[in-house]
């Protein structure tokens, strides 16, 4: 960059230092997968997945077969969350624990 672009190369390190960063960058598609998860809790046929893609009733029956889930399928997708954090916790020991621990 010229010098007379300071400014540009003073934002360039900025946003690769701070926004940019590997934790920052990780953090962030950690809570949109997360939110994610929370918002489609009933899986593709949520409420507002359906609102927010604004999915016909036509295409609704056409893609999964019927318009509303049926019970088994609402279980399924609801008890998914805890079935995961169960299983997380199993291999884990039932606290999240660091790989590589520091030797004292």
């Amino acid at each position: 960059l010229p010098e007379s672009w300071a400014f540009a190369r003073e934002l360039l390190e900025f946003t690769g230092y701070s926004v940019l960063d590997h934790h920052v960058l990780l953090s962030l598609t950690t809570a949109l997968y997360g939110l994610m998860f929370i918002v489609a809790l009933d899986g593709p046929r949520s409420r507002l997945l359906r609102e927010l893609f604004r999915f016909p009733a036509e295409s609704t029956v056409e893609l999964f077969g019927s318009l509303q889930p049926g019970f088994l399928e609402t279980c399924f997708w609801r008890l998914r969350m805890p079935v995961f954090l169960l299983l997380r916790a199993a291999v884990t020991d039932w606290w999240t624990s660091d790989p590589n621990p520091v030797p004292q």
